[in-house]
Parts: structure tokens; C-alpha cells; sequence
């Protein structure tokens, strides 16, 4: 009889994945991750620089946080394949008549920000990117004030309180009597759009999708450039409302999408 395997474990491999695994609910600096990991500082410094340099983890000069492609991976392995798929031949529609790049976003509770999926690109020659695993705040960006205005007032308070409102650009909204107005906003229009409140040259429009049981599951997002966003605000903010509202129709979401 064949004797079972022997259970084999890589050290670094297994430091590897406790440490991500720790920086996917914290940020921490290196003395706290060797303590909750139990990870001599010495070796940690190497697992820590390994993870940072493949794009797993940053660090600001104090503390580590969980990075861009873990988030990516995240993203790949979370229930979006029904998602993705109901959506995409929408979003390739979406993008070849408005010939901007357009996405799909996820509201991410631990590091409480958008976190991009999907992406399709759009046809213009000049365009605002996005990648599929960036990450943008909940209060400063379109699509991430879209889900904020999903959430309970209780949590949004808190989030404002315990958040710093960075101001990305002069028109970056860092007021929270501000941005509670806003998020009134949306709940009565069903969408927002920015320009050139999260970077400049750029701006965004967003909607909520919902799921059959009338949970927001998701967020599109159109991108684009600050001049052609001016030209065509009233277009492309009713394009992102009707796309969204038909991926939520696909996902079997029978109510009603606000002011449509």
C-alpha cells in the first residue's frame, strides 16, 4: 500500500502567504507583522522585499500594506466570472459606441476602495487608462463615491471620520459637507460623474449594477479625457446609466434604477 505523502512545507513560501495573508486586513509596519506572523525581523525583511518588488505589497517608508497584484489576483479569484460575463458583451458595445475605455469595479470592505475588474478599451486615440487591479478611494473618485452612496449613513460617517481627504487635484471634493450632498445626489440620479477631481486631464463616469436580489454587486465606470468629458457630460452619463441598468437586468435585477 502506497504510504501517504509526506507533508512538505517551503518555509519562505509558507512566511510568504501568512504575511499576505496578515497585510490583506491590515497595514502594518514591520515590527507588527513579525509579531502577528511570528517571523524573525531578519527574515521577514526578505519575504517583505520579495512580495514589495513582485507587486504583492507597498510600502511608504513606515508602514506595508497589501499591493496592486494582490489585489489583481483577488480580484480574479472573487465571484466575478457571472459577472464578467453577463457584462462583457455590453461593455464592448458601450465601448465601441462611445470610444471611451469603460470597466468594471468592485467595492473592496477591507481596504474600503474601489478595486477595478474588467476593463474594455475604447476606440479614440487618446484616452484616460485605467488597468484592471487599481485602486481608488471611495470618496474622491466617481465609481468609488457611487458605492460609498450604497452604504449605510452610520458607515459613511465613519469612513469620512476616519479617513484623511486627500485633495488629489483643486477640484478634488475634501469637504464631507460636500461630499455627503453628492452622495444625496446619487441616490436620487443613480449615477456620478467627476472631471478632473481624481487626476488631471481625466474624468469618469459611473453607475451602480445590482445583482437579482437588489444588492450593488459592482460599479461601471467610463473613462475619459477632461475636454471630450465636457463636450459630451450629458451623453456619456445617460450611456453609463442604461449600460449599467441592463447588466443588473441580465443578472436578474427586476426593480427600479433611479431617474431612468
Amino acid at each position: 500500500m502506497d504510504k501517504p505523502a509526506k507533508k512538505v512545507l517551503l518555509r519562505p513560501l509558507e512566511r510568504g502567504l501568512r504575511v499576505l495573508a496578515f497585510l490583506a486586513e491590515h497595514s502594518a509596519s514591520l515590527s507588527d507583522i513579525a509579531r502577528a506572523t511570528d517571523t524573525p525581523k531578519s527574515s521577514l525583511l526578505d519575504v517583505l522585499g520579495t512580495l514589495v518588488a513582485l507587486g504583492y505589497a507597498e510600502h511608504d517608508g513606515k508602514l506595508y500594506q497589501v499591493g496592486k497584484q494582490a489585489t489583481t489576483l483577488a480580484a480574479r479569484l472573487m465571484g466575478n466570472n457571472s459577472l464578467i460575463y453577463a457584462a462583457s458583451p455590453i461593455l464592448e458595445a458601450l465601448g465601441s459606441t462611445t470610444g471611451e475605455d469603460v470597466a468594471l469595479a468592485r467595492f473592496d470592505p477591507v481596504l474600503r476602495k474601489l478595486v477595478y475588474i474588467h476593463k474594455v478599451a475604447g476606440t479614440h486615440p487618446i484616452r484616460f487608462n485605467m488597468e484592471v487591479g487599481d485602486q481608488r478611494d471611495l470618496y474622491s473618485s466617481n465609481g468609488g463615491r457611487v458605492m460609498l452612496a450604497h452604504q449605510t449613513d452610520d458607515w459613511i460617517g465613519t469612513y469620512l471620520n476616519e479617513t484623511k481627504l486627500k485633495a488629489y487635484t483643486p477640484n478634488t471634493l475634501t469637504d464631507p459637507a460636500l461630499i455627503w450632498e453628492r452622495l444625496r445626489n446619487i441616490r436620487r440620479q443613480g449615477a456620478d460623474y467627476s472631471i478632473e477631481e481624481m487626476s488631471e486631464g481625466g474624468a469618469g463616469f459611473a453607475a451602480p449594477i445590482y445583482k437579482a436580489d437588489g444588492q450593488m454587486i459592482s460599479v461601471l465606470v467610463i473613462t475619459s479625457v477632461a475636454p471630450r468629458a465636457h463636450r459630451n457630460s450629458a451623453y456619456l452619463l445617460e450611456k453609463v446609466k442604461q449600460a449599467a441598468e441592463e447588466i443588473s437586468t441580465q443578472l436578474g435585477y427586476a426593480g427600479a434604477y433611479p431617474n431612468t
